[in-house]
């Protein structure tokens, strides 16, 4: 117990208390609103850790999707009346693996979407069908030919479906183009799952089922028709089902980010945030919302990590919470990295709880700020949030083209709190400060 309060404790202080985790929803809520607000081509939805309000701006990649807005594709096709002026397609997943599916063409009407499809489409009997390799190269093609990537953003290689993008030095923004889809067969059997309790509860379950899902362009990396085949995503069902975790469930899945970014990808880069939030989901799910307190945080992550053993070990399998039957492990894993992954978190298990203060990163550091001066962790933590939210009103503030003198002043505010002075002493012209202010900003919030 004394463990899961102290390590507990030292989240809200670095980051991860629910206040500030509420104040990035509501930011990205906001910069989503405003940019689709403008946005004629297509719609961004902001996914991942991100949008869930447990990664600040600076502290990993920002992962967008951008959904076109003249497309809609279905897995039942009685969901696609013809609209004019708008391209409709058919989610096919008769010949697929579990959580993929084939992209047949009903109609190709969108303007904004028609070159793409066009692009990247292939016949197969009297149907034709979207490959999602080829429509990716378009994507890339399209991105590497914009005009005002050439010195403002660098864009880098796909990473799976996604093209990433790094702006000034410490930005860097995972992008996928897809399209939205509307699937209420998964998602009612997803609903209707027999559960042993009450998460997720039925409010959150109405709601995650009625929101629209998302198709990527890849397909599995098991599969002979790879390159024709779309992934399913559940981006918005997700978020509402992050949204509803208490704040020890959130906390569990801080902490099992941390496991797999500080020590499991040393012997095996497959298992990923995205793997871990799905393991949070399933532990929701199989454990009594009644041991979800604070003073049980490190039990549940041995319990956790116990899961994740015998998923590795056993049948080599993490079933994906949305789509049981997708498992994510067989892509991630090979049978040479699968041993010294299981020996691994053996030794976790072995070391006991302050294995987590030694081993992770942040938590090593926070803790040794702790013991010699565990008032200046909590003051350093007031202040990191409070440049962290006036980094996002500015923003915003600017995104809305709100008074410029209203936006001075909140830069004024947070230029005090990063106490400039100092960086200007060290600098010997304008751009060498911005560059210090920036590194400064990252060194604060990453």
């Amino acid at each position: 117990m004394e463990v899961s309060c102290l390590v507990s404790d030292i989240l809200d202080c670095i980051g991860y208390n629910e206040e500030i985790i509420s104040t990035r929803r509501k930011y990205w809520q906001n910069y989503m609103r405003v940019f689709n607000s403008v946005q004629q081509e297509l719609s961004v939805v902001v996914a991942g850790s991100k949008a869930e309000g447990i990664t600040s701006l600076y502290e990993s990649d920002t992962d967008q999707m951008l959904l076109f807005n003249d497309a809609i594709c279905a897995n039942d096709i009685q969901h696609l009346p013809p609209v004019s002026d708008f391209t409709t397609l058919h989610a096919d997943t008769r010949e697929t693996p579990p959580g993929y599916t084939r992209l047949k063409m009903i109609s190709c009407l969108g303007e904004d979407s028609k070159r793409f499809l066009q692009e990247s489409s292939f016949k197969s009997g009297s149907n034709k069908f979207i490959s999602s390799s080829l429509f990716l190269s378009s994507i890339m093609r399209e991105t590497r030919t914009t005009d005002y990537c050439n010195d403002i953003i660098q864009i880098g290689e796909l990473s799976g479906p996604a093209v990433s993008r790094k702006v000034m030095q410490h930005l860097s923004y995972d992008q996928v183009v897809a399209f939205p889809c509307y699937c209420p067969k998964i998602l009612q059997t997803w609903k209707r799952r027999r559960r042993l309790y009450s998460w997720p509860p039925v409010d959150v379950r109405e709601a995650a089922a009625s929101m629209p899902a998302q198709v990527v362009p890849v397909g599995s990396k098991l599969s002979d028709d790879q390159g024709r085949e779309w992934r399913f995503c559940f981006i918005l069902s997700e978020l509402e089902l992050t949204c509803s975790l208490n704040e020890t469930q959130i906390k569990l899945y801080i902490l099992l980010k941390m496991v797999a970014k500080d020590i499991l990808k040393n012997v095996s880069k497959g298992i990923s945030s995205y793997m871990m939030k799905n393991v949070t989901f399933w532990m929701s799910e199989l454990l009594p919302k009644e041991l979800f307190r604070k003073e049980n945080l490190i039990n549940l992550l041995f319990l956790s990590l116990v899961f994740l053993k015998k998923c590795v070990s056993y049948s080599n399998g993490l079933p994906y919470y949305m789509i049981p039957g997708r498992n994510l492990l067989a892509e991630k894993l090979t049978p040479d990295s699968r041993q010294p992954l299981c020996d691994l978190i053996g030794t976790l298990i072995a070391e006991g709880p302050r294995f987590i203060l030694l081993r992770c990163n942040k938590l090593r550091a926070a803790s040794g700020v702790l013991i010699s001066s565990p008032t200046s962790l909590k003051i350093d933590g007031r202040r990191r949030n409070m440049i962290e939210k006036l980094i996002y009103l500015q923003i915003i503030l600017s995104m809305n083209m709100k008074d410029e003198s209203l936006i001075s002043a909140v830069v004024l505010e947070r230029m005090d709190l990063l106490e400039w002075e100092e960086i200007v002493n060290n600098c010997t012209h304008e751009e060498n400060f911005a560059l210090k202010l920036e590194e400064k900003i990252s060194s604060i919030l990453s």
